[in-house]
C-alpha cells in the first residue's frame, strides 16, 4: 500500500497532474471570466485574479471533473511530447559521440549552468522542433538499459527508478507547463494594470523559472542514466560457473 502511495504522488500527482494544472489553471486566470472584473489596485489584483480562477475551477463537480480531466490530458501530452525529445537527442547524441550520452551534447557540456537557464526556453523550442517535428518516428524512441541489467542487479535499478526518476519528470515536465503559461500568466497580468517595469520583471522572473526547472529534470535525468549505464558496464559479462 505504501508504494501504490509513493507511486501515486511522485509518479502521477508531481509529474502529470500537477503540469497540466499549471497550464489549465493559468489558462483560466487569462481567459477566464476574471477578465470582466472591475479594476482594483495593482496589489489587490494579482491576489484577485488567481483566488476567482480557483472558484471558476472548482464552482461545481462537473468543473472540477473537467479540470482534473484536462489537467491529467495536457500532463500526460507533456510527458510524451518530452519523452519522444530525449529519445531524438539520444540518438543525436548516439551519432555525434558513440554514447547515449544527451549530457555530451554541445550546449550542455559547453554552456555554464546560468547562460543555459537563461537560454533553456529557446533550447527547448528548438528541441521540440528538430526532434519532434524534423525527425522519424524510429529515431524518436529510448533504448531502455533495463533489457541489458541481469536479475541481480534489477533492485539496484529500481532504486534508480523511484529516486531519480519521478523527480527528474516533475521538474522537466513542470519545465514545459511554465514555458506553455508564459503567455497565459503575463496575459492576465495586464489585468493588473501593471507598469512597464513591474510586468518585464514578472516576465524576465517567470522566464528564469523556467529555466532552472528545465536544467534541474536534465540533471536529475542525466544522474538516472548516468547510473543506469555504470550498472550495466559494472555487470559481469561472463556466466557465472
Amino acid at each position: 500500500m505504501k508504494d501504490v502511495i509513493s507511486k501515486m504522488t511522485f509518479s502521477f500527482l508531481m509529474a502529470q497532474f500537477l503540469p497540466g494544472a499549471v497550464v489549465m489553471f493559468s489558462a483560466i486566470c487569462a481567459f477566464g471570466r476574471v477578465a470582466n472584473q472591475p479594476n482594483n489596485s495593482c496589489g489587490t489584483k494579482i491576489a484577485y485574479i488567481p483566488i476567482e480562477a480557483a472558484k471558476s475551477s472548482l464552482a461545481s463537480p462537473f468543473h472540477i471533473i473537467g479540470f482534473v480531466f484536462l489537467s491529467v490530458a495536457i500532463g500526460m501530452l507533456i510527458h510524451g511530447i518530452h519523452w519522444v525529445t530525449l529519445g531524438g537527442l539520444e540518438h543525436y547524441a548516439t551519432k555525434k559521440n558513440k554514447e547515449h550520452s544527451i549530457r555530451d551534447l554541445w550546449w550542455y557540456k559547453n554552456i555554464p549552468a546560468f547562460p543555459l537557464i537563461a537560454f533553456a526556453p529557446i533550447i527547448m523550442a528548438m528541441e521540440v522542433i528538430c526532434f519532434l517535428l524534423v525527425r522519424r518516428i524510429d529515431s524518436l524512441t529510448m533504448d531502455e538499459n533495463v533489457s541489458d541489467i541481469p536479475k541481480d542487479k534489477i533492485d539496484a535499478f529500481l532504486y534508480l527508478q523511484e529516486f531519480y526518476l519521478s523527480f527528474g519528470q516533475f521538474y522537466a515536465h513542470m519545465a514545459y507547463a511554465l514555458a506553455i503559461s508564459l503567455f497565459f500568466i503575463l496575459k492576465a497580468l495586464k489585468l493588473c494594470n501593471l507598469s512597464c517595469v513591474q510586468h518585464y520583471s514578472f516576465a524576465v522572473g517567470l522566464w528564469l523559472l523556467v529555466g532552472i526547472f528545465f536544467v534541474l529534470g536534465r540533471i536529475q535525468l542525466s544522474s538516472l542514466f548516468k547510473a543506469e549505464r555504470e550498472i550495466v558496464k559494472k555487470t559481469d559479462p561472463k556466466p557465472k560457473e
